[in-house]
Parts: C-alpha cells; sequence; structure tokens
C-alpha cells in the first residue's frame, strides 16, 4: 500500500501474511522523501501498526511545534538540519529531555540511521532529512500534508488489518 507522493512524501506498507501472528501485523515498512528510501534498506520485518502509530503520534506533536525557521532565519538547509539533529539527540548529556516535536520518522526508520525532521513554517512543512548527522535534503510540502497522509496511512490500515486473514498460533 502506498499513500502520499514519493516525489514528496510517501510511506509504503505490506502486511506479510507469514511474519504475522493474529495480533501482530508484521511486513515492510518504508518512508520515502524526495525519491529517497529512508531506513529499511535492508528489508527487514517491521510492526507496521506500531511505526504508523507512532507517525501518527508524531503527527500530532507537530501542531505544538514552536517557531524554529524563523529563530534561524538565514541558516542554510543544512545548518538547520544539524541544529534539528542535536536538539533531538544531543550528543552532550546536557541534563535536558531530548526535544522530538521535530522528529518525523518511527523507531522503524531511524534504528537503520535515517533521520527526519518535520518544521512548520505558515503555508509549507518542511521535511529536512538525513542519514545520522549527514544532512541528505529537504523537501517543501504544503502546509499539512505530511499531517494528511500520516493520517491517511493509518485508516487505511486500521481498514486493511481487520480483513487480512493471519495463520492462528498454535
Amino acid at each position: 500500500m502506498l499513500i502520499g507522493d514519493p516525489s514528496k512524501f510517501a510511506i509504503a506498507w505490506n502486511i506479510v501474511i507469514d511474519w504475522s501472528t493474529p495480533t501482530i501485523h508484521n511486513g515492510v515498512f518504508d518512508v520515502y522523501v524526495n525519491f529517497t528510501l529512508l531506513g529499511n534498506r535492508k528489508n527487514i520485518v517491521h510492526e507496521v501498526g506500531s511505526n504508523l502509530f507512532e507517525l501518527l503520534h508524531h503527527a500530532a506533536l507537530h501542531l505544538t511545534q514552536g517557531s524554529f525557521i524563523k529563530d534561524h532565519f538565514g541558516q542554510s538547509d543544512s545548518e538547520i538540519y544539524t541544529l534539528l539533529n542535536e536538539y533531538t539527540f544531543p550528543s552532550a548529556d546536557t541534563g535536558q529531555p531530548e526535544g522530538r516535536e521535530y522528529l518525523a520518522v518511527p523507531f522503524g526508520v531511524y534504528d537503520d540511521g535515517d533521520v527526519m525532521f518535520l518544521v512548520k513554517d505558515g503555508d509549507v512543512d518542511r521535511l529536512y532529512y538525513g542519514s545520522n548527522s549527514n544532512f541528505k535534503g529537504v523537501a517543501l510540502l504544503p502546509a499539512n500534508e505530511f499531517d494528511s497522509v500520516v493520517r491517511e496511512a493509518w485508516s487505511v490500515f486500521q481498514q486493511t488489518k481487520d480483513s487480512v486473514s493471519l495463520p492462528e498460533v498454535r
């Protein structure tokens, strides 16, 4: 199932019956930005529902963001990516909790070393993405398109998961 536009932002997932149980829907889970696959380059098994739910949680956090872009106006996209990466995953223990309100990928993606940050900027959503601390690019989306794609992917998963005939545990 592909939701969104991979040339901008898309989520793709497929439940694999042989990898699943009656309560856990395992399969392939992919996130695309600017035709770049984030995470899962090894095609490992992911729990589809938990990754989608985590994205849904991130989308809700993004509604409470501050004015990051206005605070860093004039800096390059790679500098902004570096700031977001350090803010979210501090290299030094400052005693402050990690800031997750800009993070836009589930564990299944950043466990593979890829990261994406969503920064709301008026009528535009900016997706900064890269691998670890290496900036790869930025995608500009109409405001709330990220939220819309995530919510649609979650909705389709909810409708689909119950219709998939999973093997019974013996």
